[in-house]
């Protein structure tokens, strides 16, 4: 006889990540087809990762560098790969070497939804209950749960990598002037003769 006892003790930190991880992207939209996934996911991380305080550059960077250290880009045509795969690269490459392509695409997006959903997501995200080691490794999970649903089901981890370094290889987002998140003092004291 086999006896097993599984104990879930959720804790803050829990709960904040799974407040953002269940937050609706706007990403199925029936506007965002297979082959426009791809750029979609690129724009949305961008933004996410600019209001969470972090390069999209450097992020992909690291994740790439911890998660798929073997992996290196190779010419597909130099292997002899067919048009599949040439589509899967352009795919899990944003579309990089077409820039008309890529900027039909972004221009078919719901950019309002994806911007506001990114900011939305960076609320919960920007905390000071949140240690920013537990939030890089989430975030690079989210990441890559992103990054496979764009490429589709049968996608390498390579496409994964090719990804992270193309799509993410910018610098972060100028946010507009005063929607960046700053820590404030732990306490507030206001001064009862002087409302403002």
């Amino acid at each position: 006889m086999a006896l097993s006892l599984s104990i879930v003790s959720p804790s803050l930190e829990e709960a904040r990540l799974a407040k953002a991880y269940w937050i609706p992207l706007p990403l199925s939209d029936t506007r965002v087809l297979q082959e426009h996934r791809s750029v979609a996911v690129q724009t949305f991380l961008l933004h996410l990762l600019s209001r969470v305080n972090l390069s999209p550059k450097l992020f992909a960077k690291n994740l790439r560098d911890s998660r798929f250290p073997f992996h290196f880009t190779e010419d597909l045509t130099e292997r002899g790969g067919g048009l599949d795969e040439l589509r899967a690269e352009a795919m899990a490459t944003c579309w990089a070497e077409d820039p008309k392509k890529h900027a039909s695409i972004r221009e078919k997006l719901p950019k309002e939804a994806i911007v506001s959903t990114a900011k939305k997501m960076a609320e919960v995200l920007n905390t000071e209950t949140l240690q920013n080691g537990i939030v890089d490794v989430w975030l690079g999970d989210y990441a890559e749960e992103l990054i496979g649903w764009a490429l589709g089901p049968n996608q390498s981890s390579k496409a994964v990598s090719d990804f992270l370094g193309t799509c993410l290889n910018f610098d972060p987002i100028a946010l507009p002037q005063g929607t960046k998140w700053t820590q404030g003092p732990g306490v507030l004291r206001f001064d009862p003769n002087n409302p403002e």
